[in-house]
């Protein structure tokens, strides 16, 4: 299946710029200093965090990123990030492509930009950091002139990634019919390893919004209402499904391999994802 298509919406940092794409973007102050610069592609990065290991292909124009690292730091001192530093935790970064049909933008024709690569390739969400221009009043037209609905997200870790749990590609789904975790826990070396205190559905509920270590098999879940944590497997089908069973919030050992697995970092992401969905 097809990796999600988003595109990340940048402002225009060099206000000496003849630029088309000011009919929707905002042009950045000419008194903002490095660090706020600096401080954009950070935040970025923050909101990205989130969602590393999920599917999809970031697309960004070449252009605005340029003129926002070029801006971070003043050229004697070299201290400006490294687009490894700040991009590292994107999965895939690719370029508006050119030479595609022109968009209309507010009746405006452009023929580059993050909008005109958002229609020709089909975007699904634009990553948006405050960057266009009173969003509600933008009007954009395909080349037939058919109206384009835009999708905006604003770039905050939180938002990114409740739209991956509500629109992610490929969908992730349960194994029902999992012989080893059932309602009711057996002795040790019996057919069924742990208890469920969910139905089905719950479980399914609670996938989308799972987390694991990059790489990792398995996923977690916390429930503050019951106080259980919920662990998924994956598979390793061609879709992805997982197996799940649950323990008490505390049980110090599925504790200690989530600690392991993905470090502080990640545990205060699931219990932060709890609180959200709570």
């Amino acid at each position: 299946m097809a990796a999600n298509k988003l595109f990340l919406v940048l402002p225009i940092a060099n206000n000496n710029a003849l630029d088309e794409e000011r009919v929707y973007l905002k042009v950045l102050s000419a008194a903002s200093g490095p660090k706020e610069f600096e401080g954009i592609l950070k935040r970025v990065v923050a909101a990205f965090r989130w969602v590393e290991g999920e599917e999809y292909v970031l697309y960004y124009d070449h252009s605005r990123f340029r003129d926002l690292y070029k801006k971070c730091s003043p050229e004697d001192q070299m201290q400006r990030p490294s687009p490894v530093q700040l991009l590292s935790i994107l999965s895939q970064m690719t370029k508006v492509p050119d030479k595609m049909p022109d968009v209309r933008v507010n009746h405006v024709p452009l023929k580059q930009g993050i909008l005109y690569g958002f229609v020709n390739l089909e975007g699904e969400a634009l990553i948006d950091h405050d960057a266009l221009e009173n969003r509600e009043y933008i009007k954009v037209e395909d080349v037939k002139g058919s109206p384009v609905n835009l999708v905006v997200v604003n770039c905050k870790r939180e938002d990114v990634f409740q739209w991956f749990v509500k629109n992610r590609n490929p969908v992730r789904v349960i194994d029902v019919n999992y012989a080893k975790h059932g309602a009711k826990e057996k002795g040790a070396g019996k057919e069924v390893i742990s208890a469920r205190s969910y139905s089905d559905e719950e479980y399914q509920t609670m996938l989308p919004w799972a987390i694991g270590a990059v790489g990792c098999r398995k996923k977690y879940f916390m429930d503050l209402n019951k106080g259980r944590l919920v662990i998924f497997w994956n598979e390793n089908l061609e879709i992805p499904t997982y197996h799940y069973y649950d323990v008490d919030i505390d049980d110090a050992s599925e504790n200690a391999k989530m600690w392991q697995e993905g470090g502080r970092e990640m545990v205060d992401q699931i219990k932060a994802v709890a609180a959200l969905k709570k």
